[in-house]
Order: C-alpha cells, then sequence, then structure tokens
C-alpha cells in the first residue's frame, strides 16, 4: 500500500494528457482521472482546515453561557469601616438579578465569575485582600471552603474592586460567606478539615476592609449580614456592602486557556504525518 500522498501523485502523473490535451477516445479517462486527482488533493488539503473550523465553533459553543448580574438593590450610604466580610444568599429580597440588563431568574445552580465591592469613599487605602467563600453554618464559625479568588486588590478610596473565581459552583437559594483574607493566603492556607481547624486557619489569615454600606430596608434572611469582627460573631445590624456578583449557568473558560488550547491543537492538526 502506499501512502495517501503517493498514491494522489502515481494517479496525477497516470493522467499522460496533463500537459498536452488532446481530443480522443481517451478523453473521458483522462477527466475522469484528473477529477479524482483533484477531489483526493481537495480532499486531503481540507481536512485540517474544517477540523480547525469545528475546534473554533465548539470553542464559541462552550462560551456561550448565559451571564447573570445581581446587586445589592439598596444605595449605599458610604460610611463603614473595617468589615471582614459577608454573608448573603445570590437570591435574597435584597438582591436584584438581571441578564443582558433584563430582569432574570437565577437557576438554582450558578457558577461565580466574579464580584465586585464598592470601598467607601473618604477611606484612604489600605490592605491587599482576596476573597475567600464558605458554606454558611452556623453564627461564630465557617463552613466549608468553596472558593477562592485568583486575584487580590488593595483598597482605595471609593474604588470598585473585582476579584475573579474560577469555578466555583453556588446553589443560588444557600447562603456563603465572602470573607476578607489576605493577599498571599492559599488554598493549602485555608482549606485544612471542617470545624475548629478551618476557623482557626481563617482566623489566621483574616484582614478587613472598608466598605460602602447599604442600609437594607427589608429583613435580610437568617444568617445574613456583614462581619464587624473575624469571630464572625457580630453583625453590622441589617447592613451589607455595596456588591454585584457575576455568575453565569455554566463554567465560562479563561481567555488564555481556550487561545492556547485551540493553539495547540491546531499544530497538532497540522504537523507533518511521519
Amino acid at each position: 500500500m502506499y501512502p495517501e500522498s503517493e498514491k494522489i501523485f502515481r494517479l496525477f502523473m497516470a493522467s499522460r494528457h496533463f500537459m498536452f490535451f488532446k481530443a480522443d477516445s481517451q478523453s473521458d479517462s483522462f477527466f475522469s482521472d484528473a477529477y479524482q486527482c483533484i477531489k483526493c488533493i481537495l480532499i486531503t488539503a481540507m481536512k485540517p482546515i474544517i477540523s480547525v473550523i469545528s475546534i473554533l465553533l465548539s470553542l464559541g459553543a462552550a462560551q456561550a453561557a448565559t451571564i447573570f448580574s445581581t446587586t445589592n438593590i439598596n444605595a449605599a450610604s458610604g460610611a463603614g469601616n473595617n468589615y471582614f466580610g459577608f454573608a448573603t444568599q445570590l437570591v435574597s429580597p435584597v438582591m436584584s438579578t438581571t441578564m443582558g440588563g433584563e430582569e432574570a431568574t437565577l437557576p438554582e445552580t450558578v457558577y461565580l465569575n466574579s464580584l465586585s465591592l464598592d470601598m467607601r469613599s473618604g477611606s484612604g487605602t489600605g490592605t491587599t485582600f482576596k476573597v475567600a467563600v464558605y458554606t454558611f453554618t452556623a453564627d461564630g464559625t465557617v463552613g466549608d471552603l468553596v472558593g477562592l479568588s485568583s486575584n487580590a486588590n488593595a483598597w482605595a478610596d471609593g474604588a470598585t474592586l473585582t476579584f475573579n473565581f474560577n469555578d466555583v459552583e453556588l446553589t443560588s437559594s444557600a447562603t456563603y460567606q465572602y470573607l476578607f483574607v489576605s493577599e498571599n493566603t492559599s488554598w493549602e492556607d485555608l482549606n485544612l478539615t471542617a470545624g475548629t481547624e478551618n476557623m482557626a486557619a481563617y482566623r489566621n489569615h483574616a484582614v478587613s476592609a472598608s466598605l460602602s454600606m447599604s442600609n437594607n430596608t427589608v429583613n435580610l434572611p437568617s444568617g445574613t449580614g456583614t462581619y464587624k469582627n473575624n469571630t464572625l460573631n457580630s453583625w453590622e445590624g441589617r447592613y451589607l456592602p455595596a456588591v454585584n456578583f457575576s455568575t453565569s449557568n455554566e463554567v465560562v473558560p479563561e481567555p488564555a486557556t481556550a487561545t492556547l488550547g485551540l493553539l495547540g491543537l491546531g499544530a497538532l492538526l497540522f504537523r507533518r504525518r511521519r
């Protein structure tokens, strides 16, 4: 058996009228051979291109997740110093969700892409911190660690700080704690064992920030509020920070990851066969 490229070459050369066409009884054979040759060449050349197009389409579909924006509906007063985090549900009555600017309802399961916090106007500058996400179990402790922001931000006067997350699955009707930890904190630093060890690990890395707070006009659900200390048993009344959550109905791949994956697959497809 000949390699595919050699078979194409032999078929091509077998058309002895290729350079000098002469109408005779062998014309039909010539056209048939030439057609088959060109067909093989085109199909062989197009296979990698079709494969790359398919990959591009699949990546586009993977990134076509529905993005939701959930925001505290109450206006922030600007007041608020030294808070260690907060706890809330995404479907809390004080939260409003939109999709593409239109009112929307969150699905039961969502993926946290980012959260943005407004710093208090007049707060000056302060600590650089990350946001750790825990399930809420009770006052005075942390639940299971489910997420840690991939970036840290330093609080600045009146700034909006955005913290990014990867593959953090949330139940929209559940309550989670969003706690501030020092900028060098790693997942391994916090994710020890359930209960007192996790709480001790959190307190070793806990920091506070100066937040722009909203005085919510409706009663907050049980377990919801803003923490005034790192023992997580003192709340700031009916207040929550000015916060915006960006979530989606499926995991949104990081642009860099998707691009590198495409380049790698493209290189593999175009690699010369041995």
